[in-house]
């Protein structure tokens, strides 16, 4: 459920003499072309979708029970991170995680993760993964927080 259904394009280009130079040759060409490659629609998993939409550099992990992507960004760009989350909200608009999804930023993948995973308490010491931790988006709210544990900023969409 929830798939995305794409449909392969194509364009016709029209050159001097010929066929392509009548406009009802053109149109049916065109027609023919797009409807031939539409009855080959590609399904794309949504989850899919938003791992390709964030890309491999940036995706540490997922956590599928509260379907929250942990990412990195080394130096926050927050305009990056929201075309990203547009992305990633397209992909998932016809999914279950549609407005039930969130996203958390942090500038290193060790410390990616929640606060009281195993692997992530080490570097509460000297704050280390409370400085890391550097925005937080939730899609229910549609709010995109810039330093949530530290010195919370709300940031808009727009």
């Amino acid at each position: 459920m929830g798939n995305l259904l794409i449909c392969k394009s194509y364009s016709v280009a029209s050159r001097g003499d010929g066929i392509l130079n009548n406009l009802t040759n053109k149109v049916v060409i065109l027609l023919w072309v797009l409807l031939s490659s539409c009855s080959n629609l590609v399904q794309v998993d949504p989850i899919s979708c938003a791992k390709d939409s964030i890309g491999k550099k940036y995706l540490v992990k997922i956590d599928e029970s509260q379907k929250r992507f942990f990412i990195t960004q080394e130096n926050l760009n927050v305009e990056e991170l929201k075309m990203i989350i547009r992305n990633v909200g397209r992909c998932l608009s016809h999914h279950t995680w549609s407005k039930k999804w969130s996203l958390s930023v942090f500038s290193d993948k060790k410390l990616a993760g929640y606060k009281d995973d195993p692997q992530v308490i080490r570097f509460h010491k000297d704050e280390e993964w409370t400085k890391g931790y550097l925005a937080e988006y939730d899609s229910v709210s549609g709010r995109l927080i810039l330093n949530p544990v530290f010195k919370p900023m709300t940031s808009e969409l727009k």
